[in-house]
């Protein structure tokens, strides 16, 4: 699906790609690094303001948005506990391939197949349980007018919204996808924080 969060994605690994010779310091990297960060902040602001969400009700998600970052975390650790499991093997196979032009092992290939989609499902379920946190806060506190302007932010030109059967999603479809690609937006929460200093009651 196309969305501004992987055009920042594409933009930040080509950041990181560069032509043979160049180089770049880590206080370069980090100041290209912040722009993206505030460019994705902008962003979200757009997606964000329109809601007039109030001081109650930015408090009420914040905590659910927590515990969905939380649920991240405990994938991400798991995941490398994963990887520290075959990094030897993997390590060793590297060096026979480079160095002597031994074909990796189809058993190891075959692992690391296993190894990313056991990462996929993982990923799946925990991104379906985060959805499920956020979109009952949503769905409890959240005016019809809140929820419609939610799914009227959605650019068609970044957001495909359109069915398989190549018709206009309707506005709880939309609400689904702001869900996913604003609200757990991994920026998303810093700019809520903000917000929430700020907001009225």
């Amino acid at each position: 699906m196309k969305t501004m969060r992987s055009l920042f994605l594409v933009l930040l690994a080509a950041l990181l790609v560069l032509p043979a010779g160049a180089q770049i310091s880590s206080e370069q990297s980090r100041e290209s690094n912040a722009a993206l960060a505030n460019m994705r902040r902008i962003e979200l602001l757009h997606y964000l303001l329109p809601l007039l969400l109030t001081k109650s009700q930015l408090n009420e998600l914040l905590p659910a948005i927590e515990r969905a970052r939380d649920k991240v975390k405990q994938v991400q650790t798991l995941e490398n506990k994963d990887l520290k499991m075959y990094q030897d093997e993997i390590t060793a196979a590297l060096k026979r391939g480079v160095e002597h032009g031994e074909m990796p092992a189809a058993t190891l290939r075959g692992k690391i197949r296993g190894l990313l989609n056991a990462f996929e499902i993982r990923r799946q379920i925990a991104t379906g349980e985060n959805f499920d946190l956020v979109n009952e806060v949503i769905q409890r506190t959240w005016n019809a007018g809140q929820k419609k302007a939610a799914a009227g932010t959605l650019d068609p030109a970044l957001f495909n919204l359109q069915s398989a059967e190549g018709k206009e999603i309707d506005d709880e479809a939309k609400l689904q996808l702001f869900v996913r690609e604003v609200l757990l937006d991994d920026a998303a929460y810093g700019v809520l924080v903000e917000l929430a200093k700020h907001a009225k009651n």
